[in-house]
């Protein structure tokens, strides 16, 4: 029984596809098979991977929090981000607000809105009801 299959295309460097093609040449198979057997072998090795590879757990952070003594900085709750993810909330990023605000305000001039390009046409002889 044939397996189902779904066509799609594909763009490739040149020298990748010529490549491909004298391998497929030499094993007397097709580029398609190659790349079929290429992605299949690369499925397999990702999913190992991501096997093995441990994932966060909250509870391993909890875990070093409360072997901090005193519970850890007095300003934990307020700037978690800071600790964990090193700083992407907190004062480096109100520095670079801080900055940007400042270019922009230096940089952008007063600008007066001009008429539009285009030209209406007044209706004549349009009569008002009330």
């Amino acid at each position: 029984m044939a397996t189902k299959t779904v066509r799609m295309q594909v763009d490739l460097p040149r020298a990748i596809f010529v490549r491909l093609q004298h391998r497929a040449d030499d094993l007397g198979s097709t580029v398609a098979a190659q790349i079929q057997k290429a992605l299949e072998e690369y499925l397999l090795r990702a999913s190992e991977d991501d096997k093995s590879s441990k994932r966060f757990d909250p509870a391993q952070l909890l875990t070093v929090i409360d072997s901090i003594d005193e519970g850890g900085p007095s300003d934990l709750a307020e700037a978690h981000d800071k600790y964990i993810y090193g700083d992407p909330h907190g004062e480096k990023a109100a520095e670079r607000e801080r900055n940007r605000r400042e270019s922009q305000t230096k940089t952008q001039p007063s600008v007066r809105e001009s008429r539009p390009a285009y030209k209406t046409k007044k209706r004549r002889g349009s009569k008002r009801l009330f």
